[in-house]
């Protein structure tokens, strides 16, 4: 048995069913199981309990074996002097203090169960490993749970804006501009997309935004997409070579771009395209986002459509058999929304302790679709349906932070779901 399982049932208290005795026959009462400590000493602190008709208040030890008291060395270690109890799934030996004398202990009895719902979902090898007894659970303790979930999630996302601040060394803005580029990377190339954002400044795009071709070739430069012979091609390769030399740019490696099995709306070429339209007819953008954030404003400002050469164009050089407008599709232009939006938003709220803002930021995510990924599939596939983008969002948290590592302890709905008959 996993000692960190004996751990949960004692906090959360699952053993209350059963009538608990120390090992040598005195009835338990544990009023308290006492606060879980994540550092060097004993397991929990302040706990409250009763054996037979005496109150103590102190420490607890957990293990699995009482003889792992003397393995870890506590006999000899006096910051577990002042343990009232140690509490265990095998009682093979009593223990001792420092001093010799004897520490009260519980062979801990609880429901069988508990242990076999545990270990079927370390071993079943579902992804989500709950998948046939989450079904089980309230519905109002799912909600409540994605609701933390949702907030985890976008606290998460301010803290990869943190990091961006720390590594681009620019404000908001420029911390933004990166962002963007990542989610016009849609997964399969947001890194490429992220390296060539942060390999190109943001001053130097406004420093030529009056020049579209400009900005095109800065771009499609630094992002080492210009492999082309065509005359347009031509024409941002010069502009490139010029403005490379002067600013001492160094373009991204080619290599990290990604093609397989991708629609052609999907290609680099084209989302770069569609990123540099969007850099040259929105101004000052994060504001923008920051001071209208109602989900048709932002749709508005995220819609963005390719320059015409892109009409009959999926790439650089190669012309496609049909020709048509090249416009940011809705499901992508949510996305930008979900991933960049509004955790931007959130994280504006929170830099200002401005409540109404962040709440602007949660209703945001309500009014817009639940993604559609892989990942929400499995929920579905588990009778979880997500109704928004803020429920989608928290699966994904769900599924990343605890699912996926296995980590079913630390999930609010494991209680419920151990404890059900």
């Amino acid at each position: 048995m996993q000692e960190r399982l004996l751990h949960y049932i004692w906090q959360q208290k699952l053993f209350m069913a059963f009538p608990q005795y120390t090992t040598n026959g005195l009835p338990l009462q544990v009023i308290d199981p006492g606060q879980y400590n994540s550092d060097s000493g004993p397991d929990f602190f302040n706990a409250k309990i009763q054996i037979a008709d005496t109150y103590w208040a102190g420490n607890i030890e957990i293990h699995n074996r009482a003889s792992d008291w003397y393995l870890h060395g506590h006999h000899n270690d006096k910051a577990y002097d002042n343990v009232i109890l140690h509490v265990v799934a095998h009682s093979d030996v009593d223990i001792r203090r420092t001093d010799g004398t004897l520490i009260p202990q519980c062979q801990l009895r609880f429901p069988e169960p508990i242990i076999q719902r545990y270990r079927n979902w370390c071993n079943n090898g579902e992804h989500i490993p709950c998948r046939d007894t989450i079904k089980h659970v309230p519905q109002l303790f799912l909600h409540n749970w994605l609701e933390v979930l949702a907030i985890q999630r976008l606290d998460d996302k301010i803290g990869d804006i943190r990091r961006c601040l720390t590594q681009c060394r620019g404000g908001d803005d420029e911390a933004f501009y990166i962002m963007l580029a990542r989610a016009f990377g849609f997964h399969t190339n947001s890194l490429p997309f992220e390296l060539t954002a942060k390999s190109l400044p943001l001053q130097y795009i406004e420093r030529h935004r009056g020049q579209p071709r400009q900005v095109e070739a800065l771009l499609f430069g630094q992002a080492a997409l210009l492999n082309t012979n065509d005359q347009y091609g031509k024409l941002l390769t010069g502009e490139y070579n010029f403005l490379r030399h002067k600013f001492s740019l160094t373009p991204i490696d080619h290599k990290l771009w990604k093609r397989l099995r991708m629609r052609p709306t999907g290609f680099p070429e084209l989302r770069l395209a569609q990123f540099a339209e969007l850099l040259l007819t929105r101004q000052r953008i994060l504001s923008q986002v920051i001071d209208n954030p109602e989900l048709e404003a932002l749709r508005q400002l995220f819609t963005v459509t390719a320059p015409e050469y892109w009409n009959n164009h999926y790439s650089l050089g190669k012309i496609a058999d049909k020709s048509f407008p090249k416009t940011l599709g809705e499901q992508s232009v949510d996305n930008i929304i979900i991933n960049v939006a509004a955790p931007f938003i959130y994280y504006c709220a929170v830099k200002r302790d401005d409540a109404t803002l962040a709440a602007r930021a949660l209703t945001l995510l309500t009014r817009l679709p639940a993604e559609n990924n892989s990942v929400i599939r499995l929920w579905q596939q588990a009778g979880i349906k997500a109704d928004n983008a803020l429920d989608s969002q928290a699966l994904l948290q769900l599924y990343n932070k605890y699912c996926r590592n296995r980590d079913c302890l630390r999930c609010r709905l494991a209680r419920p779901m151990l404890k059900n008959k």
